[in-house]
């Protein structure tokens, strides 16, 4: 059943939402109302509005201040995925019309804020759980020009001015010999968050809220100081405090600096104090953050397991949608950036009552970091308003849960080791299925998860990966599989990535896919903002996709049906499905019921020439010219052969086929040879070990359309160990087999002819175009 879509009211009443959470009194027959809909307060400010427009138009929106009722800001809804160009050009009319300096676009699913005067951006947000909204941040904006970037031109000097501090704190850290990694990054997180906290508990009072940390132990108390006074200060006064007031939950913060030389200490200080870093875009912030962190730890860390972007952040903790009484949990919770969203969604759209607030920020927040950076995760959440009670510093999958958490968001470390499989009756030595195995075990019956994988969690053939997936269909409700853009985790990684979004309980019926192909930040190492986002068409179909016919269906989303899913393996893999709703294989069979074993090469290090020589021929993709492989163009040593990893030799006669990038090049061994890892060799069962089916093979893995089983890779689509087994390969009886190859060599041999008379033709052309036209 095809279904309407929503319309601008639909907005609307997301709008009136928000508003009435952040605080707006948006009944507009109480005398204290600062919310006027398709009107404006004052009369004055309504016969402006009628001069300019006479056929009688006026705002969606106008928000006042609620002591002296000045108009704040313009907010222009459209429908969901309109352009908000025109919303913000109509807004702008408006506010220009009664002098509010602040216009807002918003389509139910982007917020985008704009300066009046000179139409310079302010903020966009790719969700409405959002703070833009607020009357706090309004007066801010308003009440200080400096308040926060307004232009990409200023908004880069600030994420510039930001980056250039933190650097030189790295640097000074290093001098002071302190090791780079968690030690040099903590010591610079517990810096930072004094400066933070002095920040916040400065707004709390001009605010009339009431102080949670005495002037003595914040920033002013120390920042002018001597070098000496003030090490000794914040050793002996500052710290003890933070200690005694946090460190009950665990260790949080040092009980001295490990920074000893007061000069550098003085150093960092002073930098620190030239910034106002509650006032900066958060997202500028997070860069510079990211710049530290990244900077402040060996290149080849594998840093994807405490920083995961934040708009993929924010993306996942919307569509997971905690509510308030949720217990949130994150097994590998890194710095806090999955608990800290979910925090500010539920504190964003809940009545903020002191009992709520209490459950909130006692009863809400639970993670698990094996590393250090479980301090910066409490720091953090102390920053974000508190919860950081229950994060605590261990190893997840050493710690079982059973049904205790209504919400699991995390990005695990890939490729890690475990030894506690055992302890959700698995057996591998891989940590991936471990998991995703701990997670659904936590979850409670009806809980919600949303975790990024691995891609190759969705095809891996060992059977606990597969056991895995089979829980994921069989006993929960596989709501949606995303696949992630393969530069989504530059610069740490370019390893593909998906998020899986899943409830306990029940089972799947069908699964919504959606290929991610752009998500706002261009493919390099600094992952600019460009135009080309798919996030905002996820949002939009998110809610409708259980609605959504077959023919309202692209390649881009589509569903899978439970029948659709085959049960011997409950493979999960995008593009499988995506592709195979294109492409169908007749009389199906997969390599790995075909071959025993897959013979992969290695290449050893160029560098050493003593690993070259004549002995063995070691095959390469451009050593595939002909059907049988005689020579090659590089060949190893007796060394060379001692440093192939173990692999073994090839026998002559065996079929030889490329898997990476050129994908199903066909050769066959015409000696006995190594090859590099691009080729592997198919050993084949007895049952199919026949000159025949060889020859067939031969001729037809070229054909195949690989997309189905190809993992994404930077420059194109790759097979590996694990993708090979599950090619499907058109196999009839031995009768049509023997036609096929019999019709494939005449149309090559055809070919062939026809290229040479091609390249006659083209030669007597020449030659009649130089001599008999031009007479040379």
């Amino acid at each position: 059943m095809e279904l309407t879509e929503p319309l601008e009211s639909a907005t609307r009443k997301e709008i009136d939402r928000i508003l009435l959470n952040l605080g707006w009194t948006i009944r507009e027959f109480d005398k204290q109302c600062n919310v006027f809909t398709e009107r404006v307060r004052t009369k004055p400010e309504e016969r402006l509005i009628r001069e300019k427009f006479p056929n009688g138009r006026f705002p969606d929106y106008v928000l006042y201040s609620s002591d002296k009722f000045e108009p704040l800001a313009v907010i222009e809804a459209k429908r969901v995925g309109r352009n908000l160009e025109k919303a913000l050009k109509q807004a702008r009319e408006y506010a220009e019309c009664i002098g509010a300096k602040i216009i807002f676009g918003v389509d139910g699913s982007i917020v985008e804020a704009r300066w009046v005067s000179g139409n310079e951006f302010l903020k966009r947000d790719d969700s409405l759980i959002t703070e833009l909204l607020s009357e706090k941040t309004l007066l801010k904006f308003v009440q200080q020009d400096d308040y926060i970037v307004v232009s990409p031109q200023k908004a880069t000097k600030t994420r510039e001015d930001l980056i250039n501090i933190f650097s030189k704190t790295n640097d000074f850290l290093r001098n002071e010999g302190m090791r780079e990694g968690i030690e040099r990054f903590t010591e610079f997180s517990n810096l930072l968050f004094l400066k933070l906290i002095d920040e916040i508990e400065r707004d709390r009072e001009e605010n009339g809220l009431q102080r949670r940390m005495d002037k003595r132990y914040c920033w002013e108390s120390f920042c002018k100081k001597e070098p000496q006074d003030m090490l000794d200060y914040i050793n002996d006064t500052v710290l003890p405090k933070l200690v005694g007031k946090y460190n009950h939950s665990g260790d949080v913060f040092s009980n001295k600096l490990n920074i000893q030389n007061p000069k550098i200490l003085k150093q960092i200080i002073d930098g620190l104090s030239n910034l106002v870093l509650l006032d900066v875009d958060s997202d500028i912030k997070g860069d510079a953050f990211e710049y530290f962190l990244k900077n402040s730890v060996t290149v080849g860390n594998d840093l994807g397991e405490y920083y995961t972007p934040r708009h993929i952040v924010k993306l996942m903790v919307d569509l997971v949608n905690p509510k308030f009484g949720d217990k949130i949990y994150d097994p590998c919770c890194g710095t806090g950036g999955f608990l800290i969203e979910g925090f500010r969604h539920i504190k964003l759209s809940c009545n903020p009552t002191e009992k709520n607030i209490e459950v909130l920020e006692r009863d809400t927040i639970y993670g698990m970091e094996l590393t250090g950076t479980s301090k910066i995760a409490k720091m953090n959440m102390i920053l974000a308003g508190d919860g950081h009670t229950n994060i605590v510093q261990d190893d997840s999958l050493r710690n079982p849960k059973k049904d205790k958490f209504d919400i699991i968001l995390t990005n695990f470390p890939f490729s890690q080791k475990t030894e506690y499989a055992s302890l959700y009756k698995l057996s591998s030595k891989s940590a991936n299925p471990v998991f995703l195995k701990h997670v659904i075990d936590a979850l409670v019956d009806g809980g919600t998860a949303g975790v990024i994988v691995p891609d190759s969690v969705l095809f891996s053939n060992d059977t606990d990966v597969v056991n895995v997936r089979k829980q994921l269909i069989e006993a929960c409700e596989l709501k949606a599989i995303i696949q992630l853009t393969a530069e989504a985790f530059i610069p740490y990684t370019k390893q593909p990535t998906t998020i899986l979004i899943f409830r306990k309980g029940g089972k799947t019926k069908k699964i919504w896919f959606f290929d991610l192909e752009n998500d706002g930040f261009k493919g390099s190492t600094k992952r600019t903002p460009k135009d080309e986002n798919d996030i905002p068409l996820l949002r939009r179909l998110w809610s409708e996709r259980s609605l959504l016919n077959e023919d309202l269906m692209s390649n881009k989303h589509f569903t899978v049906e439970y029948k659709d899913i085959p049960k011997d393996s409950y493979k999960l893999f995008l593009n499988y499905y995506k592709y195979k709703r294109k492409r169908k294989v007749k009389d199906p069979i997969e390599l790995n019921k075909m071959c025993k074993e897959f013979v992969i090469g290695h290449t050893p290090d160029k560098k050493n020439q003593d690993f070259y020589g004549d002995k063995y021929l070691w095959v390469t993709i451009s050593d595939m010219k002909e059907k049988h492989i005689t020579n090659t163009e590089l060949k190893l040593s007796e060394d060379g052969a001692s440093k192939m990893g173990g692999k073994k030799l090839i026998n002559k006669g065996e079929l030889l086929m490329s898997f990476k990038l050129t994908l199903g090049k066909t050769a066959f061994a015409g000696q006995n040879l190594f090859t590099n890892e691009a080729i592997c060799s198919l050993v084949l069962n007895n049952e199919y070990d026949t000159d025949e089916i060889r020859e067939y093979l031969y001729y037809v893995l070229p054909l195949i359309d690989y997309a189905p089983y190809a993992q994404r890779a930077a420059k194109g689509f790759t097979l590996n160990k694990k993708l090979i087994p599950m090619v499907e390969v058109p196999f009839p009886d031995p009768h049509s087999r023997k036609r096929i190859v019999d019709k494939i060599k005449t149309l090559i041999h055809e070919r062939a002819e026809l290229e040479r008379k091609i390249k006659e033709n083209s030669s007597e052309y020449n030659k009649f175009i130089e001599f008999d036209i031009m007479g040379n």
